[in-house]
């Protein structure tokens, strides 16, 4: 594991191969670059250089003086100037759930910045607006049993005990500010859970597509 100082934090993060494609993974909410384990065995070293980096607030990297800095739009910048900070240049990016709505974030803030992305389960641009206030409740201030309901229900199928108990690690780890700031809508100012929610703003999808269209243009 190595760490580099990104806008005022230490954040952990681990590199393997050294091929000439960059690819950066970053995971989902409560989660950790460690949650990539079962995909690392299966990406080529001669020809990419993988990058796993713990976002702020979770696992190894220290935690924002806030929540603001959590939400997708401010870890989309935070990902960004990590990629600039370390020489990381034209990567693709691959994202799980939180990670996900992070590199689409990406896309449309800094268009031309990513080479690809390659989404898992991603949420949206506008954060978690999916879940209830009562869920957010849940995932603010878990009990440990929901705990470790909550990381069971990231697979489909059994884990290795030992692996399973490193993921439960991972999320017992992750910090309020972290579990807080997706679930503020993109654009908004209000404090959460409970926060008055936006007016819907263009989906993900429509956006990429008008960044696009512009790109082509051009």
């Amino acid at each position: 594991m190595a760490v580099a100082e990104v806008a005022g934090l230490r954040v952990r993060f681990e590199v393997t191969g050294s091929g000439s494609e960059h690819v950066i993974f970053v995971h989902g909410l409560r989660n950790s670059a460690d949650t990539w384990w079962p995909v690392q065995d299966h990406i080529d070293p001669r020809r990419y250089t993988a990058t796993y980096v713990d976002l702020p607030g979770c696992a190894e990297s220290e935690t924002p003086p806030s929540w603001e800095h959590c939400t997708i739009d401010a870890y989309a910048e935070f990902v960004k100037a990590f990629c600039e900070a370390i020489g990381i240049t034209n990567p693709a990016f691959v994202g799980h759930s939180l990670g996900g709505g992070v590199g689409l974030a990406m896309t449309l803030a800094a268009p031309g910045f990513l080479r690809c992305l390659v989404l898992v389960a991603p949420v949206s641009t506008q954060g978690l607006d999916f879940v209830s206030d009562e869920q957010f409740d849940l995932l603010l201030n878990p009990s440990d049993a929901e705990v470790v309901e909550f990381a069971r229900a990231a697979f489909h199928r059994p884990v290795p005990e030992d692996a399973f108990e490193r993921l439960v690690a991972t999320v017992r780890a992750a910090r309020p500010a972290h579990s807080k700031g997706p679930c503020v809508l993109s654009g908004t100012s209000g404090s959460c859970p409970g926060s008055p929610r936006s007016p819907r703003r263009r989906s993900s999808s429509e956006e990429i597509a008008t960044a696009t269209s512009r790109s082509a243009s051009r």
